[in-house]
């Protein structure tokens, strides 16, 4: 959840903010922004979540890919590494977390090189990982 750390920080700003703007400054416009922008950090808190399954969906995507491919030359096909872990999964199968991404209009539909290009590193860390095992 939102931590009370950043709430206090946030309330801070704007009551800061509100004492430099003008005088005129309501405390009901001052209270409305702070629940802005509260609900934009419980939708970047819902992003990390979605960001870690649409990962993982990436990844199955690229196996299926892989297994197309390389099926055919008789190779040895990548372990789905994030599918098996088991934050992900709950995250996967979470219906709570699905109504909220839908409810709140939240996705990663437009951020697909970030997706690609943090998959690329995961992917990195992964191989590390499997030549560190052996």
């Amino acid at each position: 959840m939102i931590s009370r750390r950043l709430i206090r920080i946030k309330i801070l700003q704007i009551l800061y903010s509100s004492t430099k703007k003008s005088e005129n400054q309501s405390i009901l416009s001052v209270e409305k922004e702070l629940f802005h922008s509260i609900d934009k950090f419980y939708d970047l808190y819902l992003m990390l979540y979605l960001l870690l399954e649409e990962i993982s969906t990436l990844e199955n995507r690229k196996i299926e890919i892989r297994k197309n491919s390389l099926s055919k030359e008789g190779r040895k096909i990548a372990k789905n590494e994030l599918t098996k872990n088991k934050l992900i999964k709950a995250i996967s199968i979470s219906e709570q977390l699905h109504e909220l991404k839908n409810s709140r209009k939240l996705n990663w539909k437009i951020y697909k090189d970030f997706i690609n290009q943090i998959y690329k590193e995961f992917e990195d860390i992964f191989v590390g990982l499997r030549i560190n095992r052996k």
